[in-house]
């Protein structure tokens, strides 16, 4: 059969090879009889030819669809002939990338603007080069919920829905060169990687005859296939929460080269959904009790043998799986391990040895995270099930993340429960090349058994940065890349859950090492670095802080505990103590210089920033310390209070009592053009080395500073200003507080 079907395509090669070289022989003959016939026998002949192709089209479809070795030789033959190779395309198909059942893609096109190097029928024939352009937009199909995926190239939409496992594709082509397509080519790239290696990839190469052109003159190609039909591509369906990239490519007709590739990326967002509640009541007892619609009284005779009842609620779990009928409907005897034949009551049932256990019943594997509750006590459609994971992409190059409230069931919900209603959320964040991306944990509470976990990639098989769980903040992480993928759990109780922020920096910056730095948001530590001299490229360690808004300030201080006592006396810290280098405000060396080690050895008690961000340089010390010292992080929002005229009175707030905590205080004095201001204060009391008095010549704390005082001055004392405008501000931190000051200011 082998060999009859390869002789019977041979002759069709052969005899198309002849037709050719018979046309192309007569193009150069000036007869008058073939001048007269070469229109209609051009048709005729083309005609023919259609046919030869369409049937030699079919015939080796049907023998490179063989999977019999007998047929290997035959599609190797097929494989290396150009003359096979230039009116066929065949299905060769590599796919890695793992699968999900009942999943389908669907590419949906529409032109973009005309390409300026678009070519015409001219070109096509000389083939320059053909350049596709198009939109795509993407549709995968699973289990009946709801994806989104949004593209990183401009140039592509994605989206995507859900149907049975079926690939859909939509696409115009732009090149003029349509008529000669014979095959269209999509490569997938798993993680958004191309030319990785060891990269997970599928190619799927569409032949020309699985496309539908419209007949409305678009040059619009569709593709429709079903897995039980002839064109289907061999295929795995993409993974829901995993990044993308595509590549599509035309191939056209007489051995020219392909046409140029069309690449974009996307990642496979997902709306999650909860499962179907089947059992009555599933909610409304406790954790050690189950709910019973009629429950059957063993006492009354007549309710025991006939299953009449009285009354529904909730009974102890040990009722389930006894082997006695507690419940009218038989629910509490259901999915129970098989036990011996001689049993006797109230023993514990048989353990689950080829099944899923879920308390005191059995259950098979099929049936866990099927979308529909099978267990009494509910754990069977459980955190890890993929249904009900929610993920979406990030791709701002600063931001934030936060567990969502997982929608509740329709019936009351037993606080026992409530930690049990939890959902699986997934961020990945993407920012701009040649950056990596900082985390900074502001929000922070899980149960003990979920878990957040940071990948430093683009997905779950990236490495483990992180995993953590409980009350207490983690540390911030930094990735090696400008991908972070995070897991992380969201729940029904609002007390629980986690937010977290992120900003990108460029990848110049020193690699992260665990304990060297890191980013704070709003509130937090600082913590200086432990010994690290055996890390050779490693000298300084960074922190970046940013305030809560972009108005607020922050307020660093160290612990009063950072020196020992016997070492309060000197002015420098003790010998091998990690050392604050330099403070700037903002997030560059090129900012305003808040603190610097080289004009004063040892840091303030308190830095109050200018801005909403802070960098912080630590030298790593040269001998492992016993201890590591913190400074505290407090984001402070000003107030601000504008005061205009020719004289008046300020003073701190309260005052005579003392002024509030964490706070910072502006006044803006605005007096006539052309004058200046004398600021006379009378008095001044703020707790020394912590709440500061600044006097600005003008109108904001980017202007000259003029005074800087902290503690008490017993005389009166005057400040005057080189313009009409001047910022009086008073700071505070979380301690003592003290009457601050009163002051009078006229024009000069």
């Amino acid at each position: 059969m082998a060999l009859f079907c390869f002789l019977l395509v041979h002759c069709f090669i052969v005899f198309v090879r002849s037709q050719l070289h018979s046309e192309t022989h007569h193009e150069g003959s000036t007869s008058t009889a073939s001048v007269l016939c070469s229109a209609e026998c051009n048709q005729q002949l083309q005609n023919r030819l259609e046919t030869i192709e369409a049937a030699v089209r079919t015939i080796v479809s049907a023998v490179s669809s063989q999977t019999d070795d007998l047929f290997a030789p035959i599609k190797e033959i097929f494989r290396q002939d150009s003359s096979v190779r230039s009116i066929l395309s065949f299905n060769s198909t590599s796919s890695t990338i793992a699968s999900t059942k009942n999943s389908t893609f669907k590419i949906n096109s529409v032109p973009l603007a005309q390409a300026p190097n678009r070519c015409g029928q001219e070109e096509c024939e000389k083939f320059q080069g053909c350049l596709e352009t198009f939109e795509t937009t993407t549709t995968i199909h699973r289990n009946g919920n709801t994806l989104n995926a949004k593209s990183i190239n401009a140039e592509s939409k994605f989206s995507l829905t859900s149907r049975s496992n079926t690939l859909i594709l939509d696409w115009e082509d732009n090149s003029d060169c349509a008529s000669q397509l014979t095959a269209l080519n999509l490569k997938i790239f798993s993680d958004g990687e191309i030319d990785v290696p060891d990269s997970e990839t599928a190619s799927v190469k569409i032949p020309r005859n699985c496309l539908k052109l419209k007949t409305d003159g678009t040059k619009l190609f569709s593709l429709d296939l079903l897995a039980n039909q002839r064109c289907t591509p061999k295929w795995k369906p993409l993974d829901a929460c995993r990044k993308y990239a595509f590549e599509i490519q035309s191939e056209y007709s007489n051995n020219r080269s392909s046409g140029a590739s069309f690449m974009s990326k996307a990642f496979t967002t997902k709306q999650g959904i909860s499962p179907k509640n089947s059992i009555d009541g599933l909610w409304q007892c406790s954790a050690q009790k189950f709910f019973c619609r009629g429950i059957v009284d063993p006492l009354d005779p007549y309710a025991y043998a006939f299953g009449s009842t009285k009354t529904s609620g909730c009974l102890d779990n040990d009722k389930i799986c006894n082997r006695e009928t507690d419940c009218e409907s038989g629910i509490d005897e259901l999915n129970c391990a098989k036990g011996p034949k001689f049993w006797f009551i109230g023993n514990k049932p048989e353990p689950c040895t080829n099944g899923f256990q879920c308390g005191r019943q059995c259950i098979s594997n099929e049936l866990e995270c099927d979308g529909k509750y099978d267990c009494l006590n509910g754990s069977d459609e459980h955190y890890d099930c993929e249904y009900s994971k929610s993920c979406s992409q990030l791709t701002g190059n600063f931001g934030r993340f936060s567990s969502t409230p997982v929608t509740p069931p329709n019936e009351n919900i037993h606080k026992n429960h409530w930690m049990n209603l939890v959902r699986k959320s997934v961020v990945l964040i993407t920012v701009q090349t040649n950056h990596t991306i900082w985390l900074a944990f502001y929000k922070f509470r899980t149960t003990e058994n979920r878990f957040l976990k940071v990948y430093d990639g683009s997905y779950s098989t990236s490495p483990l940065l992180l995993s953590h769980s409980g009350t207490t903040k983690p540390h911030p992480v930094r990735s090696s890349s400008n991908n972070l993928y995070v897991e992380f759990p969201s729940y029904y109780d609002q007390s629980y859950g986690v937010e977290v922020f992120y900003t990108s920096m460029n990848t110049t910056d020193p690699p992260f090492v665990s304990g060297c730095g890191g980013y704070i948001y709003s509130d937090g530590e600082v913590t200086s670095p432990d010994n690290l001299s055996s890390i050779s490229d490693v000298t300084d360690c960074i922190w970046f802080v940013e305030a809560r808004d972009s108005e607020g300030i922050i307020l660093l201080k160290r612990n009063v505990d950072l020196i020992d006592e016997k070492d309060k006396s000197t002015s420098e810290f003790p010998e091998n103590h990690p050392i604050m280098t330099q403070v700037y405000d903002g997030w560059s060396s090129s900012g305003q210089v808040l603190y610097d080690e080289r004009i004063s050895p040892r840091p303030p008690r308190v830095i109050y920033s200018i801005s909403h961000k802070i960098m912080i340089q630590f030298r790593i010390p040269e001998i492992k310390n016993s201890k590591t010292f913190n400074w505290r992080i407090t984001t402070i929002t000003p107030t601000v209070q504008y005061l205009v005229g020719e004289k008046g009175t300020l003073k701190s707030p309260n005052y005579p009592a003392t002024y509030p905590d964490s706070s910072d205080f502006r006044w803006n004095i605005v007096t006539a053009p052309h004058t200046k201001i004398q600021l006379l204060f009378a008095l001044l009391e703020t707790q020394e080395e912590f709440d500061y008095l600044y006097v600005y010549d003008g109108p904001t704390i980017n202007s000259q500073l003029l005074l800087e005082k902290s503690g008490s001055e017993p005389l009166p004392f005057a400040v005057n200003s080189s313009t009409n405008e001047v910022l009086v501000r008073l700071t505070s931190d979380e301690a003592k507080a003290f009457p601050g000051f009163l002051a009078v200011y006229s024009t000069l």
